[in-house]
């Protein structure tokens, strides 16, 4: 049993696109330049909570399926595992730290989840109330992609 994708339903949230790209910008400061900063575990689940949860959201997309693996493989293998090892080869001021990687880890498939969950939510209360949300219409999402 093979799945089909509609690829022509592919709408890009540019707002959501420019949080991410800036995000972006933002760990690859905190991960090259030469500082020490308090709560080094806590900074590094929160970047990468953030940049996850905007890369699945920049895509407007019935696919969830290949959303939830494509941000998996993206944010989570690639960004989360590896930047460490990238970082540690790039940058002489920085040290090889695998609980780095476990932040980085948790803090992506953490927002991931968070995602999924509120994508559900959000589908299960467009069919149970048979689409009428009164005055958001159920898109939280859409006062962010305005830019």
């Amino acid at each position: 049993c093979s799945r089909r994708y509609n690829l022509t339903y592919m709408i890009v949230r540019s707002g959501v696109l420019v949080l991410f790209a800036l995000c972006c910008i933002i760990a690859l400061y905190l991960g090259l330049a030469d500082i020490t900063l308090p709560n080094d575990k806590w900074i590094h689940f929160t970047m990468f909570f953030l940049m996850s949860g905007f890369f699945y959201w920049i895509v407007d997309t019935k696919m969830t399926v290949l959303l939830r693996g494509i941000t998996f493989v993206v944010c989570t293998i690639i960004g989360g595992v590896g930047s460490e090892y990238v970082q540690h080869l790039i940058s002489p001021f920085r040290t090889f730290d695998p609980y780095d990687i476990l932040a980085n880890v948790c803090g992506s498939a953490l927002a991931i989840l968070v995602s999924d969950l509120y994508r559900w939510y959000k589908s299960w209360n467009e069919r149970s109330t048979g689409g009428d949300h009164g005055e958001d219409n159920g898109t939280l999402l859409d006062d962010i992609e305005t830019v």
